[in-house]
């Protein structure tokens, strides 16, 4: 039986997949090089997730972290409790030095990905090589109107990483994702795209992001919807990664998605369903 709630969140979700196509559609066509984009595949990904010995660490260091940090992803907007893991266990895995992230907000996903890098230079000979780059459109720190005040929290990201002892290896930037792309002169092992997700930046912002990258680097994105359909009860959709996707594709670049799709464990409304998605070299 089709209710009316379901008619018209169609509707409303119609109505924003339109104008995001017609804002993408006026934009000039990209210049892409995929050359230094990594080839993981779907077998390497679910060994990732499934690693026992991962499994064990966190297990350990889950609670550590909660001490840290209490985020309740449906009142802050931080990434939930499940895509914090996975990024976890990508960063641990693959033994990444240098990530960026696009999008800080509260800082849960980056607190994650600094317990995760924080392991990996203990084990390395050059713990100086390791460095995590968070960026914001506002600063998420200091201002008096920062996410982490908003949402009730307790310590900014800032605060929470220097009682991590992961202050030196941690920068935080007040920028836009573009302008911070145009101007870096750096390069990552992953750059994790989790800021304004309307259709038109995403498409921006890639091409940007693999000029950033190391050989055989890894873009990863976040509220990726497969053919745009919902993932949770909420059935709430974000079209914006899926539409600039969809037209680098359409536009030959070399690259495909692959959606994470069902973790081995809980994200959000009672659901184990991610949004992560990686894009990798086709």
């Amino acid at each position: 039986m089709i209710l009316f709630e379901d008619i018209r969140s169609w509707w409303r979700q119609t109505k924003d997949i339109r104008a995001e196509q017609a804002i993408l559609s006026n934009l000039p066509r990209a210049e892409i090089d995929t050359s230094r984009l990594g080839k993981i595949d779907k077998g390497e990904i679910e060994r990732i997730l499934t690693e026992p010995k991962l499994h064990e660490e966190w297990l350990v260091l889950a609670k550590e972290i909660d001490q840290l940090i209490l985020i309740e992803d449906m009142k802050t907007g931080g990434v939930n409790p499940g895509d914090r893991r996975a990024l976890y266990y990508f960063v641990r895995a693959l033994d990444l030095k240098h990530v960026l992230e696009i999008g800080t907000n509260v800082g849960a996903s980056t607190i994650h990905i600094a317990a995760a890098m924080k392991v990996n230079l203990l084990a390395d000979e050059k713990p100086n090589h390791h460095s995590l780059v968070t960026v914001d459109i506002v600063d998420v720190n200091d201002a008096p109107d920062a996410f982490w005040r908003l949402g009730g929290l307790a310590r900014s990201p800032r605060d929470t990483i220097e009682a991590m002892g992961m202050v030196e290896h941690v920068t935080f930037v007040t920028n836009s994702s573009l302008t911070y792309l145009d101007a870096c002169d750096e390069s990552f092992d992953l750059i994790f795209l989790d800021g304004d997700h309307s259709a038109a930046m995403v498409y921006q912002e890639v091409p940007r992001a693999l000029r950033r990258l190391r050989e055989s680097g890894l873009l990863l994105l976040h509220d990726f919807f497969p053919d745009n359909r919902p993932l949770w009860s909420d059935r709430a959709v974000v079209p914006g990664p899926l539409l600039a996707v969809r037209r680098l594709v359409r536009e030959q670049a070399n690259v495909r998605v692959i959606p994470l799709g069902a973790l081995p464990w809980p994200t959000k409304l009672h659901s184990n369903v991610t949004s992560l998605a990686v894009l990798r070299a086709a």
